[in-house]
């Protein structure tokens, strides 16, 4: 037993000095959607200045924590004005979501800088659409002929309220999506740099443009922009982990009593680590809770029933 109680405290300690949502390297921006950084309905993730998020402000409890929830009206505007003031990324992108609609309304955007009025299309779009998931981009390519947006689909019907990890990437030369982690679709009908619109507006939480608005209604616990493709093993690391049940280095053991510091006790099943956070199913039928690690003063181990 206390051979048991060491390797997972060991692996305990190892898991809670990491972040759960790990950014890659060279990160552009990221926009954590959680409360500590609203403040009523202002958001100011990063000190370049708040912005009001439009619509009533409403959280969304998940695997996750507290999640901005979105009404099918509401938006958050990034920036709004020409794509020079902005500098994205120009030759190579992705665009990383955490989400979820509650909606089967045909046309929803979580991530976007995009114009598509008529002829016209630029930009970049994330979102769902036809009850999938879909991403797009609008390239130069060297062929002479006026960008366009080409789109790439999951090829399968979103679940309701389920959440999502959704990576969309360009290359320069060939796109790609995955969802949760696998690559589910992929088109080299476009290159060359990004075409951007002259003016857009950079949104979370609809697709929006000069002539259309298509809101969200779901949840959104994150979005993060790259300034190149992530490979497939960088979008996979990622995810949120779940510690598995059948790791060998667990010797099989999830199932622990927990003593707080405040004397308290509580049991149950490990399900993840999330940052300095452990996350964990109560053996009375409550649903998962967060306990933070400052608030734990022993973990002890029980074995599986």
């Amino acid at each position: 037993m206390l051979k048991r109680i060491v390797v997972l405290a060991s692996i305990l300690l190892l898991m809670c000095t990491q972040t759960a949502f790990t950014a890659s390297a060279g990160v552009w921006r990221s926009w954590e959607l959680t409360p500590e950084h609203f403040s009523e309905s202002s958001y100011n993730p990063d000190g370049k200045g708040p912005v009001k998020f439009d619509g009533t402000i409403g959280w969304t409890e998940g695997p996750y924590g507290s999640s901005l929830s979105f009404d099918g009206d509401s938006f958050l505007v990034l920036y709004s004005g020409a794509s020079s003031g902005l500098d994205l990324p120009k030759d190579a992108i992705t665009v990383e979501a955490w989400a979820r609609t509650d909606s089967w309304q045909s046309w929803q955007g979580i991530a976007n800088f995009v114009q598509d009025n008529g002829t016209y299309e630029r930009g970049f779009f994330l979102g769902f659409m036809n009850y999938e998931i879909y991403a797009g981009i609008a390239t130069k390519s060297d062929t002479g002929k006026d960008p366009y947006l080409e789109y790439v689909r999951a090829h399968t019907a979103y679940e309701l309220s389920r959440w999502y990890h959704i990576a969309f990437s360009y290359d320069g030369a060939s796109m790609k999506l995955y969802v949760d982690g696998e690559l589910v679709d992929e088109s080299s009908a476009v290159s060359g740099p990004i075409a951007y619109p002259e003016n857009a507006s950079l949104v979370l939480g609809s697709y929006l443009d000069d002539d259309e608005k298509q809101p969200l209604k779901g949840a959104i616990r994150e979005v993060r922009i790259y300034p190149s493709a992530l490979a497939a093993d960088e979008i996979k690391a990622s995810i949120p982990g779940l510690i598995e049940t059948g790791e060998a280095s667990f010797e099989g053991i999830v199932r622990v009593i927990i003593v707080l510091s405040d004397g308290r006790t509580m049991t149950g099943l490990i399900t993840q680590v999330l940052g300095s956070d452990l996350m964990i199913i109560l053996e009375e039928g409550a649903a998962p809770k967060r306990v933070p690690f400052s608030d734990i003063v022993a973990i002890l181990p029980l074995a599986v029933k």
